[in-house]
């Protein structure tokens, strides 16, 4: 930029304040540079010093310096004596600081952020105190379909196992039991286990099986049959909030108990499965139960007929681990010993407890895809009286009978309450 005659603004410095061009003549003096009590060059005597113009022309060489600072370091008047002249030099202008601008400009942000978070954390709130979780799953009871409600719950969630919706509350297999007999045969009556339709599941695949399998092939087919009986069974229990725990199948030769068995050695013997519920296993005697004598005797030549024969032989071993994992199986033992003294009544309730188990067997071997469950010959061979011998607990015809209702009974576990059924089907 050009520099100013006049006390005009001369080139810019470097931290940018500007360089007045007021202090030189031509000749390079300060027009300020006169000390007081001298007199300036040129000056007649007797004239006073000073910023206004001499009385005697100026010389060409020293043009007026309007607008310059007086000694004082103020601006004095223009050439008449009234406001400072055009072009004299003002204050310098400090830079302005950014710094408070920045502070503002952040301090929204963390305004905005802190508000959006506030809002953030009421919506998600409110979802978790007053909102249905949209992604649990559907239980199923024999309860009516009511209107889900909004308001929370602090209650521990029950079990509704009947159209009246009674709640079923666990036994305690390892305490005493705080319950009368009456009290538990109303609970076997109307629990979880004795309503509503068991789901069959999408897929069995059972290898086939020889007449005399060795104890590899029958480990094979009892494995498999075990995964399909183990996903009818989940999916029950869930659907009815009941815990369920998958079991091992171990065969072995009697009287050689594996030495991996917790239960005692003299609780096995070698025409039954031990269901051993403390280290969650089934073993299983090799040459044993009525899928053996089938294809022995050749009642049952085709091996894939005789594979379903020894899934429904293994489903009466899952009965008893149902019964273990719900404690219904607790609660019959705790009543059963409650009525010691009433032997008629205890009697009884071992053929309704046996009956029911035998049903429940049937009725889950029928709950997997229709290659896998028990065949023609085979449900024709199992519901025939003639198949079985009186027990101690119900005659061959009782047995042959909830056999069959299970067999039947479309996944509905109602036919199978043998708890409120007359007294002459359970003799």
């Amino acid at each position: 930029m050009s520099q100013s005659g006049w006390g005009g603004q001369g080139p810019s410095s470097q931290d940018g304040s500007s360089q007045q061009g007021w202090g030189q003549n031509p000749q390079g003096q300060q027009g300020w540079s006169q000390q007081p009590g001298q007199q300036a060059q040129g000056q007649q005597p007797g004239q006073q010093g000073g910023w206004g113009p001499a009385p005697q022309q100026p010389s060409p060489q020293q043009p007026p310096t309007w607008g310059q600072p007086s000694p004082c370091g103020a601006p004095q008047g223009g050439p008449y004596g009234g406001s400072p002249a055009y072009g004299a030099p003002q204050p310098p202008t400090p830079p302005r600081k950014k710094w408070p601008l920045i502070l503002v400009a952040i301090g929204c942000v963390l305004a905005l952020f802190l508000g959006i978070g506030i809002i953030t954390a009421t919506v998600l709130l409110n979802r978790s105190v007053g909102g249905d979780d949209p992604t649990a799953a559907p239980t199923t009871s024999g309860s009516p379909t009511e209107e889900p409600t909004t308001e929370a719950t602090t209650e521990a969630p029950t079990v509704s196992g009947s159209s009246e919706g009674a709640a079923f509350e666990p036994a305690d297999p390892y305490g005493e039991s705080l319950k009368t007999p009456d009290e538990i045969w109303s609970i076997l009556e109307d629990n979880p286990m004795t309503s509503g339709t068991v789901s069959t599941i999408g897929s069995c695949e059972l290898p086939g099986t020889p007449k005399e399998p060795s104890d590899e092939q029958l480990q094979a087919t009892l494995d498999a049959a075990g995964g399909c009986l183990s996903s009818v069974w989940s999916t029950a229990s869930s659907d009815r909030e009941l815990p369920w725990s998958n079991r091992s199948l171990v065969v072995y030769k009697h009287p050689d108990v594996p030495s991996s068995a917790v239960c005692e050695p003299d609780t096995f013997d070698a025409e039954t499965p031990r269901v051993c519920n403390i280290d969650g296993t089934i073993y299983w005697p090799s040459g044993s139960g009525i899928a053996h004598e089938m294809g022995a005797s050749g009642a049952v030549g085709d091996e894939a007929e005789l594979s379903t024969a020894y899934l429904w032989d293994l489903s009466y071993s899952y009965v008893n681990a149902g019964w273990w994992d719900s404690t219904i199986g607790i609660y019959y033992s705790q009543m059963s010993q409650g009525l010691e003294d009433d032997p008629d009544r205890q009697a009884e309730a071992k053929r309704r407890y046996a009956s029911q188990n035998i049903c429940v067997a049937s009725l889950m071997s029928m709950r997997v895809p229709t290659a896998a469950q028990p065949s023609e010959t085979v449900r024709g061979i199992l519901s025939d009286p003639k198949t079985w011998q009186d027990g101690p607990a119900v005659t061959a015809e009782t047995h042959a009978r909830w056999i069959k209702k299970g067999l039947e009974a479309d996944g509905d576990l109602a036919a199978c309450n043998a708890w409120k059924a007359p007294l002459d089907e359970v003799a």
